[in-house]
């Protein structure tokens, strides 16, 4: 298999992330050939100074074989996908800034739960509805949040009924997470991903009615999350996975933004989170 691990590194936030990122892939062995590619996104916003950082940090890390693309800036799936199409490989594996490694043999486990009914395997997947979970959050901050955040909260929440709902399954709207997901350019490049160069567009591409999980799934793929042992699940499997914002997410593969906010809060909010993405199918 010809496999581009494509790891996304937003500039603006510093190198922090990068050092992250490389400690956890020096750490833990693939345990499968594979090229690293590297995307410098961000350029735009960033001083020659802090690109060269970068680039010296990647260069010095002793990689065997790897691949430095820049972008002047754009959504990660939008980055993706333009990376999907110019990459000489037949798999990819996206990885966003925050990603890193939490046990060794991690894309030996992709590719062994790869054959030909699979479409898309992620690190996460969970049922939530970003439409439903906003009603959720917003009630969650009338009993807890300042009388300003309470505000927004409501103010967004309007803006989401009026403008988006329509966009949205409610709860349960399955879906693989878009970050440390494999899949083949044959499947990716056929996705109708549409425009993706704001946030709420990228929402719609993960977790809409036309997400990349339902594309995939209408085209008659099985769409798998795997978890730090190489035990993959099917959808109806998820919510006993001990993956994603459950228990304590011991069995996850790959840690990004979402999983750190779900360790970092206080039992109130993991609760939260949890009902959010699993409510009470757990």
């Amino acid at each position: 298999m010809n496999i581009a691990v494509i790891y996304l590194a937003w500039l603006p936030y510093g190198v922090s992330y990068l050092k992250d990122f490389l400690k956890s892939y020096s750490n833990n062995s693939s345990g499968h050939k594979h090229k690293l590619v590297f995307i410098l996104n961000g350029i735009e916003f960033s001083e020659k100074k802090m690109i060269d950082e970068f680039k010296e940090l990647i260069h010095a890390a002793d990689i065997p074989d790897f691949e430095i693309i820049g972008f002047e800036k754009g959504q990660d799936i939008e980055i993706y996908q333009k990376v999907s199409e110019i990459l000489h490989a037949d798999y990819f594996l996206f990885l966003n800034t925050y990603s890193q490694f939490n046990k060794e043999n991690w894309l030996k486990y992709y590719v062994q739960n790869w054959n030909e009914k699979v479409g898309l395997i992620g690190a996460t997947g969970s049922y939530a509805s970003y439409y439903s979970s906003i009603i959720e959050l917003t009630k969650f901050g009338l009993k807890y949040a300042p009388v300003a955040q309470k505000f927004r909260n409501i103010k967004y929440l309007l803006k989401m009924f009026l403008f988006q709902r329509n966009k949205f399954n409610r709860f349960p709207a399955l879906h693989v997470g878009t970050n440390a997901f494999f899949t083949s350019k044959k499947v990716f490049c056929t996705l109708q991903k549409g425009s993706v160069e704001n946030k709420m567009q990228a929402y719609y591409f993960e977790n809409g009615k036309r997400s990349m999980t339902m594309q995939i799934l209408a085209l008659g793929y099985k769409c798998l999350i795997i978890d730090k042992f190489g035990k993959a699940y099917d959808i109806p499997d998820w919510p006993k996975s001990n993956i994603f914002w459950m228990g304590n997410q011991e069995k996850l593969l790959v840690s990004d933004n979402q999983t750190k906010k779900y360790d970092d809060s206080a039992d109130s909010e993991k609760k939260l989170l949890k009902k959010i993405a699993w409510s009470n199918l757990n």
